[in-house]
């Protein structure tokens, strides 16, 4: 196969006199390996995120051609897609929201995968205590500028319907109004409201101060 143009120039009957003249029954016999190359072959045909038709018919003649049976086939299929579906997560929550674009893609994509519902809403809720746990780890983590101690001057509260970001946009915009020289900050709390699973509103406290 490795020296084939397409793996469809491969035949089946060609792979079975191979095995047969080795006295090799494939069906019955290394089942994980034929399971291991099915699956190496479909997360390649998903880098892109999407199956194309040639794709698709090239999956179908290794699935013959490594005589998988249909249980075989739904299990490797089921494990590369929710990985699939789980990096793709992972990419759209970088900025720990999804928007309408975002939203319209995982549903594409859960459906170019055939994951069901449930399936698909778990990985998400796992994304989103993933990305969050991390966001949380990396807030907690003192950057060493930061070590020394340091008067603030003054706390001011932000807040934003659309993001994180824009609630400390709109926080330090009020705190540079109260101190021009305004040098560094640093959130001391973050708080807001959730709608339909995902945060609809942020609150954030900043405190800063002069050099």
């Amino acid at each position: 196969m490795a020296t084939c143009d397409r793996l469809r120039d491969v035949s089946v009957q060609a792979v079975d006199a191979v095995c047969d003249s080795q006295g090799v029954e494939l069906e019955r016999r290394y089942a994980s390996d034929r399971k291991h190359l099915y699956r190496r072959y479909l997360a390649y045909c998903l880098e892109d995120k999407a199956l194309s038709e040639e794709e698709n018919a090239e999956l179908e003649h290794l699935r013959e051609l490594l005589h998988l049976s249909p249980a075989e086939l739904a299990t490797v299929h089921d494990e590369v897609a929710e990985d699939v579906y789980g990096k793709a997560i992972q990419e759209v929550l970088a900025n720990l929201k999804i928007s309408p674009e975002e939203d319209a893609f995982l549903r594409r994509l859960r459906g170019e995968l055939h994951l069901s519902e449930a399936v698909a809403t778990d990985l998400l809720e796992r994304g989103r205590r993933k990305v969050l746990d991390v966001a949380l780890r990396e807030a907690a983590t003192v950057d060493p500028e930061f070590a020394e101690h340091r008067v603030p001057a003054g706390d001011f509260v932000g807040r934003s319907d659309k993001s994180f970001e824009d609630a400390v946009a709109d926080a330090l915009t009020r705190a540079t109004v109260a101190i021009p020289s305004l040098h560094w900050f640093e959130v001391a709390n973050i708080s807001g409201y959730v709608g339909d699973g995902k945060p609809k509103a942020w609150h954030v406290t900043v405190r800063g101060g002069i050099e």
